[in-house]
């Protein structure tokens, strides 16, 4: 009789065993699977956010250029029609042009610079026209 329960009660144990460690497997797997989704909806997300950042740092890239362009041509008109400017204004325009360029803004401007950067500087001159 107790071989006859080693035959049946050791392959029984062994099944029983066999079963449990295939419980364990699954069950950590699907853990494991758990963890990868949680890391790859994270990392979506990350992805998601960095996109958003990087289209609003367009946006604002967008907006300075429309400014700068703005100034730097109703600035060079102004100082045409005077027909002189200062030194700080030249250099206020070569700044905000300089600042432009490396935005990258095209070729717009670069005419009304040009014109302003051959215009005779007026050591004296103030923006607001008079003379010291």
């Amino acid at each position: 009789m107790d071989e006859f329960l080693k035959m049946l009660v050791y392959p029984a144990c062994l099944v029983v065993f066999g079963k449990w460690v295939d419980y364990r497997l699954a069950k950590q797997k699907e853990e494991q699977e758990a963890i990868y989704r949680h890391q790859a909806e994270e990392q979506a997300k990350k992805q998601q956010r960095e996109d958003e950042r990087d289209i609003k740092i367009e946006r604002m890239q967008d907006g300075i250029l429309a400014v700068l362009r703005d100034r730097i041509l109703q600035s060079c008109n102004y100082f045409i029609a005077q027909g002189k400017i200062s030194q700080l204004a030249l250099e206020n325009i070569t700044m905000m042009h300089d600042a432009y360029k490396v935005l990258g803004g095209n070729g717009l401007c670069d005419r009304q610079f040009k014109a302003v950067n051959k215009l005779r500087v007026d050591t004296f001159y103030q923006q607001g026209g008079e003379h010291k």
